[in-house]
């Protein structure tokens, strides 16, 4: 039986965070958490490009326990639901220099 996880990343002014979820029976449990502070650099990315920082880092931080099960990335920011699937697989050897570069795979 092939368990379901889900990711949910997300981003401040100050720092990017993750938690690695588990569904157990219907309820979602926590396993893992993951966070870091931001570079300065990173601090003056948009708020949008900061949550797709944050999804970059939860998929490569937990990538040997997401690489060969079905996975579920919540994020709370609309915009990034629009991005294509093949995405993240773009971005996470991509520079993060534009939203642009992200959309281009």
């Amino acid at each position: 039986m092939q368990e379901t996880f889900v990711v949910r990343p997300d981003a401040s002014d100050f720092g990017i965070g993750v938690v690695h979820l588990q569904d157990r029976g219907g309820t979602l449990m926590p396993c893992r958490y993951a966070s870091r502070k931001l570079l300065p650099l990173e601090g003056r990315y948009s708020a949008i490009e900061r949550e797709a920082l944050a999804l970059v880092f939860a998929v490569t931080q937990f990538q040997r326990y997401l690489a060969f099960n079905v996975f579920i990335l919540q994020t709370n920011q609309k915009p990034l639901s629009y991005l294509r699937a093949g995405w993240l697989g773009h971005v996470a050897t991509a520079s993060l220099d534009g939203a642009a570069h992200w959309r281009d795979f």
